[in-house]
């Protein structure tokens, strides 16, 4: 099974369909006979450097494969007679959520973050590992009113790290993050005001060093 998956495999399946193209494009008179039986004569994956292709996709990420599994983890996409209304891909989310946007968010140390605002109604993640090309996803779970709760609880947790803050004359978690977090926020909503424009942010260029401890709030 791991030959059937592998890098080589997967680009001569690739390769086959493009040459299935252009012959079905030349019956259909789209293209010349010519034409395809060239673009067939090039698809082997013989004469390809499979190792170079697959690690220039790693580094080049998509942002379909990502979003996909982030989707997958949410509690309420659209359903019909309790199911969902198709397999979860990307095609499917453009169908079903047609007023969809986007935020584009380039990190100093060249780390990509995109957020995509959908109605939902829950927050998912989903992480592309550049070198290894794995993929992490999970559900980030926020009570929201009329959904899973009757309030959503932001409050009270920020609330408690000030208490711990003043009892403990010690800030129980990096404070840069609260910059960073609400200084993208700031930025995106200030392109999505200007058409998408792209907004620099050099206040926001500060380091902190993530704590060992899980700062999920426990009683």
């Amino acid at each position: 099974m791991r030959a059937v998956f592998s890098a080589r495999a997967r680009i001569a399946r690739m390769l086959e369909f493009e040459a299935a193209l252009a012959h079905a494009e030349a019956e259909a008179g789209i293209i010349p006979w010519a034409a395809a039986d060239t673009i067939a004569g090039e698809c082997d994956a013989a004469a390809f450097d499979v190792l170079a292709i697959e690690e220039a996709a790693t580094r080049a990420g998509n942002l379909a494969i990502p979003l996909v599994a982030a989707l997958t983890r949410s509690h309420n996409l659209p359903v019909e007679n309790g199911y969902t209304t198709d397999a979860v891909t990307f095609d499917w989310a453009r169908r079903v959520f047609p007023d969809a946007f986007a935020y584009f968010i380039e990190h100093r140390d060249g780390f990509r973050t995109t957020l995509f605002m959908l109605p939902i109604q829950d927050f998912n993640y989903a992480g592309l590992n550049g070198e290894t090309g794995e993929i992490i996803s999970c559900q980030m779970y926020l009570p929201m009113p009329g959904q899973s709760a009757t309030t959503a609880d932001f409050f009270n947790p920020q609330i408690h790290h000030i208490e711990t803050m003043v009892l403990e004359n010690r800030a129980p978690y990096p404070v840069e993050r609260t910059l960073l977090t609400s200084g993208m926020t700031l930025a995106a909503v200030q392109s999505l005001h200007r058409d998408g424009a792209v907004v620099e942010t050099p206040e926001m260029e500060v380091r902190y060093t993530a704590p060992q401890e899980s700062l999920y709030w426990k009683d």
